[in-house]
């Protein structure tokens, strides 16, 4: 090698391939399509922050993984509510008898 031409080491390695699999996903850096513009007579839809078009069936799947897990929180929630209302009795001192919380502060049941 002439000593004009030196080669540098970038440290970059070659992406490996995994042959077993079969699906791999991707990212796309530049936006995560958080909002969606609806055209309903041409039945397409934009991303509002980027305008790049999507696949229709692509949005319907985040709304529907959205919804699920606003639903399971939801659910989750209503069980630690319930669970709740059950500790709002509480044993007055002076006369030892159980008494319900709800006398002394207002509580919105579910």
């Amino acid at each position: 090698m002439p000593e004009g031409d030196r080669v540098i080491n970038l440290g970059v390695r070659k992406k490996r391939v995994d042959e077993d699999r079969t699906i791999e996903r991707v990212h796309s850096a530049k936006c995560w399509h958080p909002r969606f513009l609806i055209d309903e007579k041409k039945a397409e839809v934009e991303c509002a922050v980027c305008h790049e078009m999507l696949n229709p069936m692509w949005v319907l799947s985040q709304i529907a993984n959205q919804e699920s897990g606003q639903a399971q929180r939801r659910d989750h929630l209503r069980k630690l509510v319930k669970q709740l209302g059950d500790r709002v009795r509480y044993k007055c001192r002076s006369c030892g008898e159980m008494n319900d919380m709800a006398r002394i502060v207002k509580v919105k049941r579910f």
